[in-house]
């Protein structure tokens, strides 16, 4: 699996994740799954949430989650990536990131040091929520 993220899309992303540093951030790419390629149509910034302050190890809260896929689904679209970032730390998934991320979903991590990006990568999580798998990104 692969996902297509236009340039603007990747930009919106990176430049959340260095604004929001040294705090982590959240966001969800909007767009369509086929033969195996997620093509995002656009990207949701969710930082300065509540629920961040709340429960740190969760992605999301669930009343997000499902307000971002039911304005996604009116619009004939899906969730295709839930992002966050690491900061000061690598971009490889966390253990807490087995716990709580998404099979089916892409997972895009980004990591940061001293405010400044230093690697992006994609992933897919294992349906038994064991492994990632790296996906590709393509611009």
């Amino acid at each position: 699996m692969s996902i297509k993220l236009t340039r603007q899309i990747m930009s919106a992303i990176l430049t959340q994740a260095e604004r929001t540093y040294p705090a982590k951030c959240f966001g969800f790419i909007v767009g369509k799954k086929e033969g195996g390629i997620a093509t995002g149509s656009y990207y949701i910034a969710c930082d300065e949430m509540d629920y961040i302050k709340k429960y740190p190890v969760s992605l999301t809260d669930s009343h997000t989650y499902n307000s971002i896929k039911n304005k996604a689904g009116a619009e004939g679209l899906t969730i295709v990536s839930m992002v966050h970032t690491h900061p000061d730390f690598t971009d490889e998934p966390s253990q807490l990131d087995c716990l709580y991320d998404c099979p089916g979903i892409t997972h895009i991590i980004i990591s940061l040091s001293h405010g400044k990006t230093v690697s992006c990568h994609a992933w897919q999580l294992t349906t038994d929520k064991q492994n990632f798998i790296q996906e590709q990104i393509v611009q």
